[in-house]
């Protein structure tokens, strides 16, 4: 007998002699004293997942409800934000994996791509914890890791494989950040971009937040198995079937007692797809709450500036471009938001894959394609492309040449152009006139090589014959005329082929040379003997060195600049004796076109070739030696000799075509247009000084302004053979001084010529925080054109632009992005 049951008995014999006079009922009617005791515990619902079927009691909380399938999917698709999470708690964090392996067939390999991003922040003592990585072995394996307790920051680095060339290593330091965000690191340093878009761009079908689309794609009798740990109070779903496309798909997912998300791992096998290697890509997502975000720094390491990025606008080189502390800006932004590397554009290719014009010149940079007495119908060909013109160059063939974006029709000629993108409404552009400039149809320019040889291809064989060219110049009486033989010296020096023909590789050669022949337009500039003749006041057919200082003086006084000063006059005066080859004090016409070269006054530097050649060539005989190209330049002053005459020597035997020891007209104005070319691309306007400002933009470090000087560096060094710039460390320190000083003084090295230059400038503190933040603006006001402007961290001695604090590869978003470039070169289609 159990101590319960005696003591209800014993209660029971107690209980009867006391019961008095009141009725009772009979002893037979008394229940058994087990049927009191021997309740049987358990859950007693149905649809619990542990119903009991012989339980007679249960207590709260006994029954177990698993969660359905629809439960665990939204879930997971509808997975939380960083942000949403620290609403929720302010210790929290996510990790996020992606893998996928493939045979590359162009490779011969199985290529492995793992990507991971990290995220972990306590709000509550401002720490945040940020680490992405990827690895594409044997190309590239980075991994970036930002940690910040506080204000003390850590970074830890790690580059290699063969894409990081000379950018591979490993490091960790700290640096500082004086205003703590823990959210402002996050959004610098992680992707907000959806993971169902990123995965998408590499094959995977990652979560999208639709739970229609996953449940579509899944075959109807798909059995999920879901379990219940209790001890752990964790709801499983595992859910394995194979879609449409033949892929075998597993899901993992579990969440918590409160229907939460805790993890899921999504795995896709793809097969060999006959390949020798397999196909096959995972995704898996782990949620962290409380005590499993750890976050701790190391305040031994050594130290690393903080980077800062600056909007840098008055450099003639940049355009106002993004970039670092050297304000080099190398990206063009497209009209639809891409962004492309600024030596794409104008490279024949729709980079920008708008259609659109690259040029950055407001589309006047226009290439079209002429059809001569051709045809062109909107959408002709009625199983091509759509929303396009189709053309051919006569109404009788049988097939289309091609399509176009955009055609204009002009008496009974068609011309064609994709630059101006695709539209519907260029159903209607016949009667457009962009083709025209715009405006009345006047076009100055000459032909392209294109234009100009479907206009003189007579019989249609895609060369050009001397006579086809004449007849078809001499068909139109407004032509000027024209020295045959010159022509048919012309047509020889391009038909590089020797095939007595012109073809389109030749043809730029043969419509440069043809413009060169005709006369020049006129224009209001003076010809040298009409400038002498003005300025010869004493009219004697001879410029005296006074004559020139005295009309010089004489302009400036029209123009409100002050006279020539002594040190001016003595230069000129130099100038004067230089070209005066006689020395008798007097220039004659030949010595003064020769001063007008020497002194770059006369067509800002833009003679035509007609007129340098005739400067040159010496003796009359049609041809330019480098002999008679040296004398002329050395009566200048720009002496060539030695080294200098071998390089002249060279680059001129490029040029001659036919072997002659000379440059003819053409070969020669080949030469001298490429020469104004490379004058053009060149630093000769740059010399400044100039304005420039250099306003700070996204940053989420911050520190002191005190800690920082600003040094105007220059003679960096020759870049190096792979094109890149040379180390600021190489760079001579012209001058620096505190960020708030406000100038600095260049000081000539013992030995150098020239006077002190005062650098001056204003660092703008934007919000007045003393910090360097978002929108702080330098302007130095006189900054020449050769020297360059960085920021220095005294704190950590390091130059600003070298600092290891900044992620070489910032955000998931841009990992995938990597991927997604190497996925071009690399991998081969899915499906």
């Amino acid at each position: 007998m159990t101590r319960v049951y005696a003591l209800l008995a014993s209660l029971i014999l107690i209980a009867s002699p006391m019961a008095g006079c009141t009725s009772s009922p009979e002893i037979e009617d008394i229940p058994e004293i087990e049927d009191i005791v021997d309740d049987i515990l358990g859950c007693m619902d149905e649809n619990a997942e542990n119903y009991a079927e012989n339980a007679t009691a249960e207590l709260l909380g006994d029954c177990i409800y698993l969660a359905s399938m629809e439960i665990f999917i939204t879930a997971m698709t509808e997975q939380m934000e960083i942000d949403e999470m620290l609403e929720i708690i302010p210790r929290a964090g996510y990790s996020m994996t992606i893998t996928t392996s493939e045979w590359n067939t162009d490779m011969n390999m199985q290529m492995d791509t793992v990507i991971e991003e990290m995220v972990m922040a306590d709000l509550d003592t401002n720490s945040v914890y940020v680490k992405n990585s990827i690895s594409i072995v044997p190309y590239l394996t980075y991994e970036f890791t930002q940690i910040q307790v506080g204000e003390l920051v850590n970074v830890h680095y790690t580059m290699g494989g063969m894409l990081a060339a000379e950018n591979a290593g490993m490091g960790s330091y700290q640096t500082r950040d004086a205003d703590p965000d823990v959210m402002d690191v996050i959004s610098s340093l992680v992707s907000v971009s959806d993971a169902g878009d990123t995965g998408e761009e590499i094959g995977l079908d990652l979560p999208t937040g639709d739970l229609s689309d996953l449940l579509s794609e899944m075959p109807a009798d798909t059995e999920p198995v879901i379990t219940f740990e209790d001890e752990t109070r964790v709801h499983t779903m595992t859910l394995d079937y194979t879609n449409d496309t033949g892929h075998d798909i597993s899901i993992v997912i579990l969440i918590d007692e409160n229907e939460d998300l805790m993890s899921y791992e999504i795995s896709t096998d793809y097969g060999s797809r006959n390949a020798p290697g397999s196909a096959s890509s995972s995704i898996v997502y782990t949620a962290m709450w409380g005590d499993a975000v750890v976050i701790e720094v190391d305040d031994t390491l050594p130290r690393t500036s903080i980077p800062i990025n600056f909007h840098i606008e008055g450099m003639p080189e940049d355009d106002g471009g993004d970039g670092g502390d050297d304000g080099g800006d190398d990206t063009f932004y497209c009209d639809n938001g891409n962004e492309i590397p600024m030596d794409w554009v104008d490279d024949g290719a729709d980079d920008c894959g708008d259609g659109s014009d690259e040029s950055g010149d407001d589309g006047n940079d226009v290439y079209w394609q002429s059809y001569e007495g051709g045809y062109c119908e909107w959408e002709g060909d009625v199983d091509g492309e759509e929303n396009a013109w189709y053309c051919k160059y006569s109404e009788d063939d049988e097939d289309w040449n091609t399509w176009w974006y955009y055609c204009e029709n002009h008496d009974s000629d068609w011309h064609c152009t994709d630059d101006f993108g695709q539209s519907e409404d260029y159903e209607y552009s016949a009667d457009g006139t962009e083709h025209l400039g715009g405006d009345d149809g006047s076009d100055d320019g000459p032909p392209t090589p294109e234009e100009a040889l479907q206009a003189t291809d007579a019989d249609g064989d895609g060369y050009m014959s001397n006579q086809e060219f004449q007849d078809f110049w001499e068909s139109d009486p407004e032509n000027p005329e024209l020295d045959w033989d010159a022509i048919s010296t012309l047509f020889d020096d391009c038909d590089y082929d020797l095939n007595d023909l012109i073809d389109i590789d030749e043809m730029e050669c043969f419509v440069d040379g043809i413009v060169d022949i005709l006369p020049d337009d006129g224009g209001d500039d003076p010809s040298p003997e009409e400038m002498m003749n003005y300025m010869d006041t004493d009219d004697d057919g001879y410029l005296s060195l006074q004559e020139l200082i005295d009309y010089i003086n004489n302009e400036n006084e029209q123009n409100g600049d002050p006279p020539m000063t002594s040190e001016e006059e003595d230069g000129f005066t130099s100038a004067f004796e230089n070209v005066d080859s006689n020395g008798d004090g007097l220039l004659n016409l030949d010595e003064f076109i020769a001063l007008i070269e020497s002194s770059g006054d006369g067509d800002d530097g833009d003679e035509s070739a007609d007129d340098v050649f005739e400067w040159m060539n010496a003796d009359g005989d049609g041809q330019v030696t480098p002999s008679e190209w040296a004398d002329f330049a050395n009566t200048t002053g720009d002496i060539i000799d030695g080294d200098d005459f071998d390089n002249l020597n060279y680059m001129m035997d490029m040029y001659d075509y036919d072997g002659s020891g000379g440059l003819d007209m053409y070969e020669f104005a080949e030469l001298w247009d490429e020469i104004n070319d490379d004058d053009d691309d060149g630093d000769g306007e740059d010399d400044g000084p100039f304005r420039v400002t250099m306003m700070v933009i996204d940053q989420f470090l911050n520190a002191p302004i005190s800690d920082f000087e600003v040094r105007f560096l220059g003679d960096c060094g020759e870049p190096e053979e792979e094109g890149n710039e040379p180390p600021i460390s190489n760079c001579t320190v012209y001058a620096s001084a505190g960020l708030s000083d406000g100038s600095a003084i260049w000081l000539p090295q013992s030995g150098d010529s020239g006077s002190a230059y005062e650098f001056t400038y204003q660092y703008l503190d934007f919000d007045g925080d003393g910090m360097i933040s978002t929108m702080d603006t330098l302007v130095i006001d006189n900054l020449p054109g050769d020297v360059k402007v960085e920021l220095f961290d005294t704190w950590a001695d390091q130059y600003t632009a070298d600092s290891y604090a900044t992620s070489q590869v910032p955000g998931f978003g841009a990992l995938m992005a990597v991927v997604v470039l190497l996925g071009a070169a690399f991998a081969t289609r899915r499906d």
